[in-house]
């Protein structure tokens, strides 16, 4: 189709105003609009990273205990009733001791803190005593045992210090006590006093020299008399060992066991007599000692063994009274005479009788001696910790005791060493050292001679 040259010629026009008018707009947009502003970038020298500074933490401040907790679990009433008071007393004497003094200083607090003993009755009762040593270390939280008496009870007491991990120092304890197929049972058991087997040899070497010296016959004819216990086992074996050291000296006539809390004893003692014994070795304890020496002496046959040994009794001052003339020249063991030489020993005696009526007997130096050890040990751990009051009884060594010798430590099996005293009862209530060599006053003397 064709146009007209006007009308081409305007639409020409208009098509280039609208055109301009466009750019125009375009121009006017772009002219508007602000251009962004460039962002300055600023160079940090490198530096090395170090951490951020922090507060050192404040060491947390351990409160000071008030106390230090020892118990003790004895036999304050009951058939068991007399060593336990001479136990208990002697424990009390040593803490009061150190307590007047301030108690016992303790590196890691800086300051010395009284002694808190906790001592429990049992009542005589086996039973009782083992929820009691439980007691004391799971609720009352002791850092240390002392031992109760007699082993009856002591061996079931160092089977809770075991489980507990608690330091235990007994007074009293059998080898079964401590030791289970020739090692130790526990590190935390301790024993002060030397095993009943100890005695038992040193008896025997006793008797060997005066068979030697023609004092007593050859061989000398043993009745041979032991509580049906770990205790009277080690006294067995002990007397067996030296029977068979010195062939041809002993002759075991007769071997029998009593049960504890046994009364009658005629019917052995008949069977002793018939035997043809002439030398008695007993060990029982102090109750079955009086009943079975009593029917001795009703029976009259007390003067026919030149022998007679009660183990570790036979200077009790009941027996002495009772029996009098007919306790004399029996021989006994112990760890603690009067008769010693040493001034800690005439220290005690004075102490003791301003604090008990009880006869000062060696149960009572025992017990003082188990506690002031103990206490020693928890000074030289400087902690109230109870794995270094145990490596601190391991490793203590004291040398002012009152036992033979007068130093006292522990080898590898928890057992203290040093020998015994036998001891011989003589007219007027009196005794005298008869062993060993170095510590002998006297010589030995057969009872009827």
């Amino acid at each position: 189709m064709m146009y007209p040259k006007g009308v081409l010629k305007t639409s020409y026009v208009a098509i280039a105003v609208i055109v301009i008018i466009v750019i125009a707009a375009i121009a006017i947009y772009f002219t508007t609009i602000p251009a962004p502003t460039p962002t300055p970038t600023t160079l940090t020298p490198t530096t090395p990273t170090t951490p951020p500074q922090t507060s050192p933490s404040p060491t947390p401040i351990i409160p000071i205990p008030e106390t230090i907790k020892v118990g003790a679990v004895v036999c304050l009433t009951g058939t068991n009733a007399r060593y336990g008071q001479y136990y208990a007393t002697a424990y009390k004497l040593a803490a009061d001791e150190i307590n007047k003094e301030g108690g016992i200083y303790i590196k890691q607090y800086g300051k010395k803190i009284p002694i808190e003993l906790v001592i429990l009755d049992d009542e005589s009762d086996r039973e009782k005593t083992v929820k009691l040593v439980e007691y004391l270390c799971t609720e009352v939280k002791v850092v240390a045992l002392l031992s109760g008496c007699g082993t009856p009870f002591i061996y079931p007491q160092s089977s809770v210090a075991i489980r507990e991990k608690v330091p235990y120092l007994t007074a009293v304890i059998s080898t079964e006590t401590l030791l289970e197929g020739g090692k130790r049972k526990s590190p935390y058991l301790f024993s002060m006093l030397v095993m009943i087997d100890v005695l038992a040899r040193n008896m025997m070497d006793l008797l060997k020299e005066n068979i030697d010296k023609g004092v007593l016959p050859k061989p000398l004819k043993i009745a041979n008399i032991w509580e049906n216990t770990p205790h009277g086992l080690d006294w067995r074996r002990g007397i067996y060992e030296k029977v068979l050291e010195y062939p041809g000296y002993f002759e075991v006539v007769v071997d029998e066991s009593v049960e504890v809390g046994a009364t009658e004893f005629r019917p052995l003692l008949l069977k002793i007599e018939a035997a043809g014994a002439n030398a008695l070795m007993v060990d029982i304890r102090l109750t079955e000692m009086m009943s079975m020496h009593r029917q001795l002496v009703e029976m009259g046959i007390y003067g026919k063994y030149p022998v007679i040994t009660y183990g570790a009794r036979g200077g009790e001052k009941t027996f002495r009274d009772e029996f009098k003339s007919k306790s004399d020249y029996v021989i006994w063991g112990t760890f603690f005479s009067d008769r010693l030489p040493y001034p800690q020993i005439k220290n005690f005696i004075e102490k003791w009788k301003k604090v008990s009526d009880l006869p000062v007997e060696w149960y009572a130096a025992v017990g003082y001696e188990n506690a002031r050890i103990m206490f020693k040990a928890i000074e030289a751990a400087g902690s109230l910790d109870r794995d270094k009051i145990r490596d601190a009884l391991q490793n203590i060594v004291v040398e002012d005791v009152m036992f033979p010798g007068q130093k006292i430590s522990f080898d590898e099996f928890g057992m203290a060493h040093y020998p015994y005293l036998i001891v011989q009862n003589v007219p007027e209530g009196q005794t005298r050292i008869i062993y060993p060599p170095e510590l002998a006053e006297a010589t030995f003397i057969p009872i009827g001679k």
